[in-house]
């Protein structure tokens, strides 16, 4: 369940992008505080796979670093 609940989310927020919408998916501190899921009705056993914003772009977002294959590969001979 874990992972449909990713692949709807990813789903959703490729779907709003596709459209010409800007759209962020976040999980952060709001999807794991027990008390704020509790404000929003969720079950203890219950979870937030994440929060999809979504709206009209203003403007394109900025280029941002990524990292180069050396940045985050190392290799072992022997």
């Amino acid at each position: 369940q874990t992972l449909s609940a990713g692949a709807a989310c990813a789903a959703v927020l490729n779907g709003a992008l596709a459209q010409g919408w800007g759209a962020n998916w976040i999980t952060g501190w709001m999807a794991y505080d027990r008390p704020f899921l509790e404000e929003l009705g969720l079950k203890p056993q219950e979870f937030v796979a994440g929060y999809i914003h979504m709206g009209t772009i203003s403007k394109a977002p900025s280029e941002r670093r990524r990292a180069t294959p050396e940045d985050v590969t190392s290799w072992v001979s022997g």
